[in-house]
């Protein structure tokens, strides 16, 4: 037969008409069902929301811990102590940074009474996070010597508070 047109061979024909359609013997689904799996691609892990959910508590609480533990732990560097920056200047360029900042911290913090209150906390809140910055950069360069990266963050630190504290005491000289 090449195409519908053309008449079934006698044989087939009977063949397709003794064909009845009949249920199986016994059910066959018990024998197939276990064998059928779930295909997830090779590696994935399947991640239920308690799971994560769960993970991410363990995750924050292990956070807070530590960061409890590096907080009291004695001689951790402390953001308010002018020394800090002393300490963990590693270059001749963050020692440069250093007295700048030095100088001009003075010069600033004798000229902030001229601001007004609001403008007194926002520029404390400033480089008090400016300070918190420095401190971990220096940490960082502390627990990793030679890391360029950790170097590199320390004295872009240093450099942003240099600006701010540069911001500051032009603010207050045009004030004066």
């Amino acid at each position: 037969m090449a195409n519908e047109l053309e008449p079934l061979d006698p044989q087939l024909a009977a063949a397709i008409a003794q064909l009845r359609d009949r249920a199986p013997e016994h059910d066959l689904w018990p024998a197939i069902a276990p064998r059928l799996v779930t295909r997830r691609p090779k590696g994935t892990l399947l991640l239920r929301w308690p799971t994560a959910l769960a993970a991410g508590i363990a995750i924050a609480l292990l956070s807070a811990a530590g960061t409890m533990l590096m907080i009291r732990r004695e001689g951790a560097i402390r953001p308010s102590e002018p020394a800090t920056i002393t300490s963990v200047a590693f270059t001749a360029a963050d020692s440069s940074l250093e007295q700048a900042i030095l100088g001009l911290e003075r010069s600033v913090r004798a000229s902030m009474t001229q601001l007004d209150a609001p403008a007194r906390v926002g520029i404390a809140r400033g480089l008090a996070a400016l300070d918190n910055a420095i401190a971990t950069a220096a940490a960082q360069c502390l627990a990793t010597p030679g890391d360029p990266q950790a170097e590199h963050d320390l004295t872009s630190s240093l450099r942003k508070k240099l600006s701010v504290l540069r911001s500051v005491s032009a603010l207050t000289a045009r004030q004066s």
